[in-house]
């Protein structure tokens, strides 16, 4: 009686599985048909880019690309990149000074 509950089982398991994997196969052909299709239409963008003689487009943050709006981003970069080295610093001075306190490093 158990054999045939195991047999079920497992058939029932070899059947999902299959089912399953005939369902990625397909997403992953109808996934791969959207990449191809998206590849022809950037070619086909970059294609008309060129006739028309737009090179490369200067990408600048901000709703409408102003290069102020370039110039503040670089700055507070910058000034954050400055802010995270100060504090860098400051956390492995502490670091040190307490190593040397406990007489850990001389």
């Amino acid at each position: 009686m158990w054999w045939i509950i195991w047999t079920a089982l497992v058939l029932g398991a070899l059947a999902l599985l299959a089912w399953l994997g005939w369902r990625v196969w397909m997403k992953a052909k109808a996934l791969a048909a959207a990449a191809r299709e998206a590849s022809e239409l950037a070619a086909r963008i970059d294609e008309a880019a060129l006739a028309e003689g737009i090179g490369g487009i200067d990408h600048r943050p901000g709703p409408l690309g102003e290069p102020e709006t370039l110039e503040v981003a670089v700055a507070t970069r910058e000034r954050i990149a400055e802010e995270r080295e100060f504090a860098r610093r400051r956390r492995l001075d502490r670091a040190v000074t307490r190593w040397r306190d406990a007489k850990i490093i001389s």
